[in-house]
Parts: C-alpha cells; sequence; structure tokens
C-alpha cells in the first residue's frame, strides 16, 4: 500500500486514501478542497489539510487520471 504526505504530488481524481484517524477520503475534482469524506459529504478539504494535517494517508484506489 502507498503512503503519502501533503509533500507528494495529488492522487487523480476517483482516488480513495485513508487518514491517521481511519476516515476515507475521495477526490472527486481536480480542483482546490476537492477532497470529501465518504462518511461525511459535508467535509471537504484540501490535500494539504488531509495529507498534511490528517496524514500521512494510505492509497486505497488509485483513480484514474484522464
Amino acid at each position: 500500500m502507498i503512503t503519502l504526505t501533503s509533500n507528494d504530488p495529488e492522487p487523480p481524481s476517483g482516488s480513495i486514501v485513508r487518514d491517521s484517524m481511519g476516515r476515507r477520503w475521495t477526490r472527486f475534482e481536480d480542483e482546490p478542497r476537492s477532497w470529501i469524506q465518504l462518511d461525511n459529504d459535508d467535509d471537504t478539504e484540501s490535500w494539504i489539510k488531509v495529507a498534511g494535517n490528517y496524514g500521512p494517508v494510505r492509497v486505497l484506489k488509485m483513480g484514474d487520471d484522464q
């Protein structure tokens, strides 16, 4: 399994990661604040926040780079 921090490039849209607290996030588009928590769709964050403040993160699914 791949582990990433906020210093690493963002995975592509459609990726799913798990943060250090066990929450799962998915990237839904290629824009800032495009990470949404799977169990709480009201919570959107940037890559810096997800992988930096809540990370490191583990990649559960790598999305498609289109």
